[in-house]
C-alpha cells in the first residue's frame, strides 16, 4: 500500500488538526501532497485524490471539482485507516459519543488491553498510523466518528461499529433529516459488527444490513455512579455491548466497579466548582438542544439556573421553546443566538458574552438559600461565535467560576 500510495499525488483541503495530521502522514509515506486552506487551486489536473477535511463540506466548489472529474474525495480517516492494522471500535450518534468512547477506552485500559483514544474526540486517526508506522500494536483502536468524517470514507471499516442515538443537527450541513442519517449510516459499510439505535430513518438506510438493537442495563446497579443522568446509564451499556462483541470477556462484578469509579469526559456535565449557595456544572460540549435538555433532566426537582447560547444556525429555535416548560429557576442566553432565543423563550436574561452572564450572577441575592442553586452552563449551540471550539469555550466558563466570589 506504502508503494502504491506514492504514486499519487494528495491535495489536503483543511489546514486544522486532522488536515495537518492527513499532511504528516502522506508526507511519511513519501507521498506527494500539499496541505491548502482558501478556496484552492483553479486547476486540479496534477491531483488524483482530494483528502478533506470534516469542517468543509462536500457541497465546497473545490471538492465539486474532484467529483465531477471522477477523482476520489477521501476523509482523513479513509486515508489514515489504510495504514492501520489494529481493530477499530468506531462510535458515532448526535450526543454522548464522546462520553462512550472515553468510557470504552478506559475500560478496556481496565481489562489489561492497550487501546489507543482517536478520531473526533481529538487526536487524528493519522497520528494513529504513524506510530503503527514506527511500530507501535494496539489491540483496540476506539474511534469517535462524526457525520462530516463519515460523509467521505470508502474502505474505513470497524470491527465493531455503533450508532448510539439520532436527532436533527447540523441543519448548516445537511437540508433534511434523511441526508444527515444517511452521512452517519456510512460508518456500517464495511463493519463487521454493527449496534444501532431504534430510529425509522436508520432502518430504512442500512436495509438488510446484519445489525443489533442496544441493550438494557437489567443486570447492572446505577445507585453509585459518579455521572450525573440517566442517559449514562444507556452510555455504560453502549461500552460494554461493543467490547462484548469485540470478544473481550468480563465479570458482571468488574462491570460494575468501572460503573461505581468512572468520573467521565471533561465539559460533559461536569461539576467544576461550588460558592455557597451555587454548584457550578459544565456541559460546554452541548450543541443541540436534546443534549442540552438532557443536561437539565439531570436536576430534576433541584433549583437550577440555566445558560445557553452559542452561535447562531440557520434552523428555526422553536424547539428550544420546550426549556419554558422545564423546571428552571432563571434563563440566561448567552452568545450570537441571546436575542433569537429570547423571543423563543420569552422569561429569560439576555447577555453577549459569558463574562455578563457571571457578572449577573453575582447580583442574584442567593445568600439565605435553604438549598444549593444549581448554575448548569449546558450552550445547546456550537462555541463558533466568541470560541474557537467547545474546549476553549469550557475552559472560559471555568475559569470565570474559579474568579468567582
Amino acid at each position: 500500500m506504502k508503494d502504491s500510495i506514492q504514486q499519487h499525488s494528495f491535495l489536503v483541503f483543511g489546514a486544522g488538526v486532522s488536515g495537518r495530521a492527513a499532511y504528516a502522514l502522506l508526507s511519511k509515506l513519501g507521498a506527494k501532497a500539499k496541505l491548502i486552506e482558501g478556496d484552492g487551486p483553479d486547476q486540479i489536473e496534477e491531483y488524483d485524490i482530494l483528502i478533506l477535511s470534516p469542517g468543509i463540506s462536500r457541497e465546497h466548489q473545490l471538492v465539486q471539482k474532484f467529483i465531477k472529474q471522477n477523482k476520489k474525495v477521501w476523509a482523513e480517516v479513509e486515508l489514515a485507516s489504510r495504514f492501520i492494522n489494529s481493530p477499530i471500535l468506531g462510535i458515532t450518534g448526535s450526543n454522548g459519543k464522546t462520553t462512550v468512547c472515553m468510557m470504552m477506552h478506559d475500560f478496556l485500559q481496565r481489562l489489561g488491553k492497550k487501546s489507543f483514544l482517536a478520531g473526533n474526540i481529538g487526536t487524528p486517526l493519522s497520528e494513529v498510523a504513524m506510530k503503527e508506522l514506527d511500530g507501535e500494536t494496539y489491540d483496540f483502536i476506539v474511534c469517535e466518528l462524526s457525520s462530516f468524517q463519515l460523509e467521505s470514507i470508502e474502505k474505513f471499516s470497524c470491527l465493531v461499529a455503533g450508532i448510539i442515538n439520532l436527532s436533527f443537527t447540523h441543519q448548516e450541513r445537511y437540508s433534511q433529516y434523511s441526508d444527515y442519517v444517511i452521512a452517519k449510516s456510512h460508518i456500517a459499510d464495511n463493519a463487521q459488527e454493527l449496534f444501532v439505535c431504534e430510529d425509522i430513518e436508520l432502518i430504512k438506510a442500512l436495509g438488510e444490513r446484519k445489525k443489533y438493537l442496544w441493550s438494557n442495563y437489567s443486570e447492572y446497579g446505577f445507585d453509585f455512579m459518579k455521572l450525573v443522568g440517566e442517559h449514562n446509564k444507556a452510555n455504560f451499556m453502549h461500552c460494554f455491548d461493543m467490547i462484548k462483541k469485540a470478544g473481550v470477556d468480563f465479570e458482571i462484578g468488574v462491570a460494575q466497579k468501572f460503573i461505581e469509579e468512572f468520573e467521565g469526559a471533561d465539559f460533559r456535565i461536569q461539576r467544576v466548582g461550588a460558592h455557597a449557595p451555587f454548584i457550578f456544572y459544565n456541559d460546554s460540549k452541548s450543541t443541540n438542544i436534546k443534549s442540552t435538555i438532557a443536561a437539565v433532566e439531570c436536576f430534576k426537582e433541584k433549583k437550577i439556573i440555566l445558560i445557553v447560547g452559542g452561535k447562531l444556525r440557520a434552523e428555526s429555535l422553536e424547539d428550544f421553546s420546550i426549556l419554558k416548560d422545564q423546571n428552571i429557576s432563571k434563563i440566561l442566553c448567552v452568545g450570537e443566538s441571546a436575542e433569537a432565543l429570547s423571543q423563543v423563550i420569552k422569561d429569560c436574561e439576555v447577555f453577549n458574552r459569558l463574562d455578563e452572564a457571571f457578572t449577573f450572577l453575582k447580583t442574584i441575592d442567593e445568600k439565605n438559600s435553604t438549598e444549593p442553586v444549581h448554575i448548569v452552563f449546558s450552550p445547546g449551540f456550537p462555541s463558533f461565535d466568541h470560541y474557537r471550539n467547545y474546549i476553549e469555550r469550557g475552559e472560559h466558563f471555568n475559569q470565570l467560576v474559579e474568579a468567582f466570589h
